[in-house]
Order: C-alpha cells, then structure tokens, then sequence
C-alpha cells in the first residue's frame, strides 16, 4: 500500500505553506493512504482540530477520512483541499 506525507506550516520549506499568523511554522503532517489520512500535530502552538459532530475536536493523532474538515490555528479547510493547494 502506497503513502505519501505532506508537512503543513507557516515555513517555506512546508509542502503545504499557510500564511496565517495563527498557524506554526511546522504546524502538522498528514498521511494519506487511500482515502484514509492520519493527521498529526506537530505540538504546534494554536493547535489542530477536526469537525466532529458540529463541534472542533483537538487532536494530536488522529486517523480520519480525506474529506474532513480540520482548523489549523485559523485555518479551516478540508484535508483534501489542503493537500491539491486549494
């Protein structure tokens, strides 16, 4: 089985860059296998959360499908969005 990880930040070395104040430099990691991702925080310091019933979850490690709504500091987006730059 395939796999494929992008890191998530503020810096510029991040495969996905976020320009928000509220997101960390390394922020967090995402696995994608499938349509299955684990998502990782990377002890930032405004957190990662995903949308789980209506109401944000905070994370440290958590297997959740690509479509999922996540908040990363202010950021909110789905992983799948994330991850093709949108």
């Amino acid at each position: 089985m395939s796999f494929k990880t992008w890191f998530v930040g503020r810096d510029s070395s991040s495969d996905v860059v976020l320009n928000d104040a509220s997101v960390s430099r390394n922020h967090c990691e995402i696995t994608v296998s499938g349509g299955e991702c684990v998502v990782v925080d990377n002890r930032s310091s405004s957190g990662s959360f995903v949308a789980v019933d209506g109401k944000w979850q905070r994370i440290t490690n958590r297997v959740v499908p690509i479509e999922t709504v996540v908040k990363l500091g202010n950021v909110e987006t789905t992983i799948a969005k994330l991850i093709r730059g949108e």
